[in-house]
């Protein structure tokens, strides 16, 4: 058995809102990359800092072992 995470963390300073909810072609980025890892693993998980924001996945969130404090 393989555990597949994604890292979803950082402060999205520079684009100034959270990366994985970008649309691109209509789609949040974090869809498109769900999509293309589902086929290697039933056991995925998302680590960010804001795990909540990842609920609507219906995948296990945690959060950043090391979690990054505002500016």
């Amino acid at each position: 058995m393989v555990s597949v995470a994604i890292l979803a963390g950082g402060q999205s300073q520079r684009m100034g809102r959270d990366k994985a909810w970008l649309e691109v072609g209509g789609r949040p980025i974090i869809e498109r990359v769900l999509e293309r890892i589902r086929p290697l693993s039933d056991d995925l998980l998302v680590s960010a800092n804001s795990p909540d924001a990842y609920g609507p996945l219906g995948l296990a969130a945690r959060p950043d072992i090391y979690p990054i404090k505002p500016r």
